[in-house]
């Protein structure tokens, strides 16, 4: 009896040992989940925005594990989730560009054809009658840009000045006041003199002396040609776009002045002459009414010496407003000769 029992157990422990050696290692399976990002780049009329979404990803492992056991002839299934989840975030960024259109203003000024010195710029020099003695400074300048619409004039002249340097190097020597204004950009420089250079005898020691036309550039300022030609020179060499002319001065019927006075006129003809500076000629000019109404005379000439100043002239040498309106029509009207 005993013999068959140990021989029943040995052939079941045979049997057990056999089975554990063909039972199949267990069995994993991992699938993997991933979702991705999209990007999208819209333009538009304006500028170019681009908005970058980032979407939630999650990337699940899953693994089953299969081990069967022929011992007690069940089946365990063990199944192992593992989930890695990546916190994201949704970003927009936005680039907006703008069109920015720039008009550049034109660097010339428009002309009017009925106002065609308007927002033009002019440079008045010369003496007194220029400056506006009888008239708190306003003379030629500001009463040019009142009628004309200038946009800028400047009034360089000086009481007492003259063309030549004999009252020394100051502004009452004309070359002097263009001098001042040798880094400004004029339209127009307007020259004027001679008037003061005219008056000799009994009002200083010596007359200036007239002079002669310089053939080699050399010029003689202590005479009235030679300091002219230097101011001319000066002012074509300073201002090479600029229109230049020059005012000559109305008669001057006192008879002290008016026969030197003559000379000196024609001495300027001569020299603009040379220069080609074309010149507004007032000292033969008719341009107002004779005191009866029934002529037209020059500036001068309505001076009344017998009756005093009047409404054009408020002394034998410099005019009233009314006076400078008479010659700014003319100035006015030479300026837009010049181009």
């Amino acid at each position: 009896m005993k013999t068959r029992l140990a021989s029943l157990l040995l052939a079941l422990s045979l049997l057990t040992g056999c089975q554990a050696a063909n039972t199949p290692p267990p069995s994993t399976t991992t699938t993997a989940t991933t979702t991705t990002s999209t990007a999208t780049s819209t333009t538009t009329a304006e500028g170019t925005t681009t908005t970058v979404t980032a979407k939630q990803t999650t990337t699940t492992a899953v693994t089953t594990s299969t081990r069967i056991t022929y011992r007690t002839r069940t089946t365990t299934t063990t199944t192992t989730t593992a989930a890695v989840t990546t916190e994201t975030e949704e970003i927009t960024m936005t680039s907006t560009t703008q069109a920015t259109t720039t008009t550049k203003q034109p660097t010339t000024t428009t002309v009017n054809p009925d106002a065609p010195l308007e927002g033009k710029t002019a440079l008045f020099v010369g003496d007194s009658i220029a400056y506006g003695y009888a008239t708190n400074g306003e003379g030629f300048a500001h009463h040019v840009k009142e009628m004309w619409g200038l946009g800028q004039a400047l009034n360089g002249a000086v009481n007492g000045a003259e063309v030549t340097p004999r009252k020394g190097d100051t502004q009452q020597y004309i070359y002097n006041q263009l001098k001042t204004f040798t880094f400004w950009k004029f339209d127009y420089v307007l020259l004027h003199g001679g008037v003061n250079d005219s008056v000799g005898k009994p009002n200083f020691p010596e007359d200036v002396p007239l002079g002669t036309l310089s053939d080699d550039g050399n010029y003689d300022t202590s005479t009235f040609a030679g300091a002219l030609e230097k101011e001319i020179s000066f002012a074509l060499e300073a201002w090479p776009n600029a229109k230049i002319g020059y005012i000559l001065n109305y008669d001057i019927t006192d008879p002290i002045y008016r026969p030197r006075m003559n000379e000196y006129i024609d001495m300027i003809r001569k020299v603009c002459d040379k220069w080609d500076i074309p010149t507004l000629d007032l000292f033969d000019g008719k341009l107002c009414p004779s005191a009866d109404g029934s002529k037209l005379v020059t500036i001068g000439e309505r001076y009344d010496t017998t009756h005093g100043p009047n409404e054009f002239m408020a002394d034998q040498f410099h005019p009233t407003a009314m006076g400078y309106e008479v010659l700014a029509k003319y100035i006015g009207e030479f300026m837009i000769s010049l181009g």
